[in-house]
Order: structure tokens, then sequence, then C-alpha cells
């Protein structure tokens, strides 16, 4: 679910390197601080992102996916699926363990 997120980071943070990399060539010290400067936060959001994704495989980062209070969504497993209803109905977890259970 992050890792699209993090690949897109990942190939800015690339871009930035070689930006890097070729103002260091070329003497061009102001932009070679600027691409570096920018490498950092691209990297940390890299890192967070896929540590995000492997930490919380199933969390539900959107919420209730823009709907309204009365709607409940919940992810099913790791696919990154989301399912959705109407109404306080209990997770979809509790009903296929109630439903184990009889």
């Amino acid at each position: 679910m992050l890792f699209t997120p993090a690949g897109a980071l990942a190939i800015t943070a690339a871009v930035g390197l070689w930006q890097s990399v070729d103002a260091f060539r070329w003497h061009n010290w102001r932009r070679f601080w600027i691409a570096s400067t920018l490498i950092l936060p691209l990297c940390l959001g890299v890192g967070s992102a896929i540590w995000a994704g492997n930490r919380y495989p199933t969390f539900n980062f959107w919420g209730n996916l823009g709907r309204g209070a009365d709607w409940v969504c919940e992810n099913l497993g790791r696919g990154g699926a989301v399912f959705c209803a109407r109404g306080s109905s209990p997770p979809l977890a509790e009903k296929t363990q109630a439903a184990r259970d009889q």
C-alpha cells in the first residue's frame, strides 16, 4: 500500500543524487549543495514509507476513504483490498471469528 509512494520518493532521490554528482563534476557548487540537501529528506521519506508498510501491512491509512462517518471500512488481508459498508457493524474479523466459533 505504501510501496508506491516509497518508489516515487526513491526515484526522486536517485534523480537528486544524479544531479548532485553531475553538479560536482562541473564544479557548480550551488547546484551541488541544493541537490545534496534535497536527497536527505527524500531518503528519510523512502525509509519511513518502507518501514510503515512493513510494520503495519494491513493498516488502513486512508481512514474511511472519504465517506461519511456512518461508513465502516477495513482492510481484507495483506493484499490491500478494502471493504466498506454503511452502518456501525462489527469489524469483519470479528464476524468471521464469530462464525467459526459456532
